[in-house]
């Protein structure tokens, strides 16, 4: 990738970052272990809540080109004591897992990032909590590009 992961990181945070005022985040930041299962309820997510991870890297020679899949992940986050369907869509003004994941992909499904374009791969919730009203839910996007290598003329 002709960016380095925290470029990457940074121009992704870049992007989304027009949704800090439309929905009223409250955080918009690298993945720090927030939403990982051991850590849930462990840390205080403030709601709502975007996390830009980039979570794995295949690189697959095939000659003088070198094929590389990154796939950059965002974990958003709401809070919401009304129940699970109020975590997911919202309610009262209140942006749900539903609309962040919505407005996300609309910053970042084909936009160019690094020398390829983000392709939306999935999209999942994978967390609710009734006691304490967290939905987080997860999308994975697919970035891909070619390096060719040429050799050094000595």
């Amino acid at each position: 990738m002709a960016m380095t992961y925290i470029e990457l990181e940074d121009t992704t945070l870049a992007r989304l970052e027009p949704l800090r005022a439309m929905l009223n985040l409250r955080t918009l930041a690298p993945y720090a272990g927030e939403c990982a299962p051991d850590a849930i309820g462990q840390m205080i997510i403030p709601c709502p809540a975007i996390y830009v991870y980039i979570a794995e890297l295949d690189s697959e020679p095939q000659g003088a080109v070198d094929n590389h899949d990154l796939i950059l992940t965002l974990f958003v986050a709401t809070s919401n004591l009304r129940g699970e369907v109020a975590a997911k869509r919202g309610d009262d003004g209140t942006v749900g897992v539903y609309g962040l994941l919505e407005a996300a992909r609309g910053k970042i499904n084909r936009a160019p990032l690094g020398s390829g374009a983000a392709r939306l791969k999935k999209e999942r919730v994978v967390y609710y909590s009734a006691a304490s009203g967290l939905c987080i839910a997860q999308a994975d996007y697919r970035l891909s590009d070619q390096t060719t290598w040429q050799r050094r003329q000595k």
